[in-house]
């Protein structure tokens, strides 16, 4: 049976396999949502940027299949709820959310960024680790992350992230 979600004006729910080249795909399906409810342009690339990073940082981390994404218009507010649900180790999780935790809690994002750029020209395993900051930076919003326990030392990380946005208004 189908659940359908209250206090939204439209949803979009895509589940999909570790495959990096459905995120072409999806980002192209966020794209074209967020212009249905008329969302200004600036603000459908951050949340389609924000949306792609989370979603490579998914398949990389995935131990299994399974990557979600939903992206929720919420009613009567000016906000776009955007989250990302994939399975991986607890280790993957903990790291995870060192790096929101960090992000979260800088003064200058900006800053931040360029550090983090400057950092990653260093790391041996070929990981850059821009994602996060990236977001942070170029969105200003501030992740959540939660950890659902599975079994095998894994389960399901979530990642949500709400931005405020611009509505269009048609003449």
């Amino acid at each position: 049976m189908i659940n359908y979600e209250e206090n939204t004006n439209g949803y979009l729910d895509i589940t999909f396999g570790p495959v990096w080249d459905y995120i072409p795909i999806t980002r192209t399906f966020i794209d074209a949502f967020l212009l249905v409810h008329l969302v200004e342009k600036t603000d459908i690339a951050k949340v389609v940027t924000a949306a792609s990073e989370l979603l490579e940082n998914a398949v990389k981390h995935a131990n299994n299949d399974g990557i979600r994404i939903k992206i929720t218009k919420i009613i009567n507010s000016n906000c776009v709820e955007l989250i990302v649900f994939n399975s991986t180790t607890k280790n993957d999780f903990l790291q995870l959310e060192k790096v929101i935790y960090e992000a979260n809690n800088v003064d200058n994002t900006l800053e931040y960024y360029v550090n983090k750029i400057r950092k990653s020209c260093n790391r041996a395993d070929g990981s850059a680790g821009l994602g996060i900051p990236r977001i942070r930076h170029e969105s200003g919003i501030k992740l959540n992350i939660s950890f659902f326990e599975g079994n095998d030392n894994g389960g399901i990380v979530e990642i949500r992230g709400v931005f405020n946005i611009v509505e269009e208004i048609l003449n």
